[in-house]
């Protein structure tokens, strides 16, 4: 032994030590890496599992960033995360997911018991999260419109938000159109709606919501509405989703340009569709309708058309295509349009 190593004994200790810290470090990130996906060519991932919704799995590796897979390509899945699984026929399992030597099914560690589910049966996952703040998720979109022949000019902007337990859901959209005119005065088409949804049995909802609009074509200042609804997925698969809702509400009209208001109870009917794939060419489109009969000014109805179409171009970056009609039989002034439809184009960017 040299005169240098006997002089220096702790040396080798503290080398050891720093190696072991090294290593439980290493460890410890890596830790949060452990989910896998098997693929039929025998090749896995390893990484964290985001969620799958709408046909596509979400995973994310240190190699790649998160990544989107198509679901039918995933053979075989494993995860120690706390997972909510939602399967085509409205059943909901919360736990792991152990891999199986069968293909394309999924051992569920649920909290009545180990349940084996078929992977193409299984159309939502969502991991568990315990902090607050890792249950959102949202997006927001922005566009702008000018026709130098007609001087016209349009800005649009979105922002949608999604809260996520167990068994509730809350929702906030918000949508605004400025529309200027050099001929005519600004108009204003914006809405805020906030909805919260207690997921029940197979493929049903309860829900209470309310919301704000404002449409100066159809002489609306302020329309303040609040009500309560029953939902029924009729499909809920990998590839389309198809529901029905139905319910009442109050609202509360401010009148364009006076100081006089309206006061009613409204029913509620609605048919929203959603159909998505990724294989080329690409295609995410969604279609809402509703229809609300006045059940204060009877004969007066109202009605809500909206349809979305699009195309992913960047890694959660969308251009989206949007038509839009909205639609009063008996409008409160005389100077108000029945129909009130639009076409607007943006960016919309998931978060």
């Amino acid at each position: 032994m040299s005169e240098h190593q006997k002089s220096n004994p702790g040396r080798p200790q503290l080398c050891l030590r720093a190696c072991i810290l090294f290593c439980l470090v290493f460890t410890s990130f890596s830790a949060s890496a452990d989910d896998l996906v098997y693929f039929g060519n025998g090749s896995v991932l390893i990484g964290e599992l985001k969620y799958l919704e709408r046909g596509r799995l979400f995973f994310n590796t240190d190699a790649t960033g998160t990544i989107p897979i198509e679901w039918e390509d995933v053979e075989r899945l494993s995860s120690d995360q706390q997972l909510r699984l939602e399967l085509v026929d409205g059943n909901r399992y919360f736990g792991s997911i152990g891999a199986t030597d069968a293909g394309r099914r999924a051992l569920v560690d649920a909290r009545r018991g180990k349940v084996s589910v078929q992977l193409s049966q299984v159309v939502g996952i969502q991991p568990y999260e315990e902090e607050f703040w890792e249950r959102f998720s949202g997006s927001i979109s922005a566009g702008y419109n000018f026709t130098k022949a007609s001087d016209v000019a349009q800005f649009n902007f979105g922002a949608r938000g999604q809260y996520l337990t167990e068994n509730w859901r809350s929702n906030v959209d918000l949508n605004s159109i400025i529309t200027e005119d050099s001929e005519n005065e600004t108009t204003n088409r914006s809405s805020l709606n906030v909805t919260t949804r207690r997921l029940r049995g197979k493929h049903w909802a309860t829900g209470v919501f309310t919301s704000f609009e404002r449409n100066d074509g159809q002489g609306i200042d302020l329309r303040s509405s609040i009500g309560a609804q029953l939902e029924r997925y009729l499909k809920n698969e990998n590839s389309q989703r198809l529901s029905l809702s139905g319910g009442l509400l109050y609202s509360h009209e401010r009148i364009t340009g006076t100081s006089d208001s309206n006061d009613s109870m409204e029913a509620l009917f609605n048919v929203a569709y959603e159909i998505f794939r990724y294989d080329s060419p690409e295609l995410d489109l969604t279609a809402q309708f509703s229809v609300l009969p006045n059940l204060t000014d009877w004969g007066r109805v109202r009605s809500e058309f909206n349809t979305t179409l699009k195309w992913e171009f960047y890694e959660d970056l969308f251009w989206q295509l949007t038509f839009y009609n909205s639609y009063d039989n008996r409008p409160p002034t005389e100077e108000a349009t029945n129909n009130d439809y639009g076409i607007i184009t943006g960016v919309e960017l998931d978060f």
